[in-house]
């Protein structure tokens, strides 16, 4: 059976730590369909960021996803209980 690696997302931190250890901010503008700009707002509501910061959180996420995949070759996620499962190969 592969091993597993539980990954925690840290804990929320006060929005002027998001880019604490960022020397020189760059801005990019991108454009959104209306179900994803929908989705930020949702997702930046739910984590008590703003967009900006949601947008940092969600792209390192998905980094370490992408890492993860190709060094695991898939990646599953289970909830507490063991009901929710996500495989991605």
């Amino acid at each position: 059976m592969a091993q597993t690696t539980a990954f925690e997302a840290p804990t929320r931190p006060k929005t002027k730590d998001v880019m604490k250890d960022e020397q020189t901010p760059t801005k990019v503008t991108v454009k959104l369909s209306p179900r994803t700009m929908d989705a930020l707002n949702q997702a930046a509501e739910n984590g008590g960021l703003n967009r900006t910061d949601t947008i940092n959180r969600a792209i390192q996420v998905y980094d370490y996803l992408l890492k993860r995949l190709d060094d695991e070759k898939g990646l599953t996620i289970l909830t507490e209980d063991g009901r929710e499962r996500l495989f991605l190969y």
